[in-house]
């Protein structure tokens, strides 16, 4: 029995820490080049490879002076 609950504990950290490296992102800021894997080039269809389609929404973004713009924003 101790044996079966150590092997579920141990396939259950396996699977968590595939889980966690698949899905992060390194995030380093590249001033006037990338903040992790989104560039000033990036497009919709970037995002969603990256985050996920239900993660990328199409939006209005406010920019301030209550004025908006067209964009596509994380949930």
């Amino acid at each position: 029995m101790r044996f079966f609950f150590g092997f579920v504990t141990l396939v259950t950290l396996v699977a968590c820490t595939h889980f966690a490296e698949r899905n992060r992102h390194d995030w380093i800021v590249e001033a006037g080049v990338r903040v992790g894997p989104i560039t000033a080039s990036s497009s919709a269809q970037d995002l969603r490879k990256a985050f996920g389609d239900a993660a990328v929404v199409d939006k209005e973004i406010d920019v301030g002076e209550e004025v908006t713009e067209p964009g596509h924003g994380r949930l």
